[in-house]
């Protein structure tokens, strides 16, 4: 939120989460962690998760995909360095902040 508000004024708008691997207990936890810190503002909105088999290329396919489908995404939550890496990438080739 604190990103999001620098960023863009106000800690509003709409989230995606890039999660590696489904079901594995640490990913998870921090899944879990970040959605219930979401959820203490209320101006932001989980608009898409989505899983990406711990590979940074399907990371960077899928944010692209986001970034299409919701172009008001004002942030990307990755819960794991490659899905870090996709994202900036994703990022870096829309020419975005």
């Amino acid at each position: 939120a604190d990103a999001v508000t620098e960023l863009h004024g106000a800690p509003e708008g709409d989230i995606a989460i890039l999660t590696a691997l489904p079901g594995v207990g640490s990913l998870s936890q921090r899944d879990q962690g970040f959605r219930e810190g979401l959820a203490e503002y209320p101006g932001l909105r989980e608009v898409a998760n989505r899983f990406n088999n711990n590979d940074a290329n399907q990371a960077l396919t899928n944010t692209l995909d986001i970034l299409v489908a919701n172009p008001n995404l004002v942030g990307i939550f990755a819960d794991n360095l490659p899905m870090g890496v996709g994202a900036g990438r994703a990022i870096a080739e829309r020419g975005l902040e």
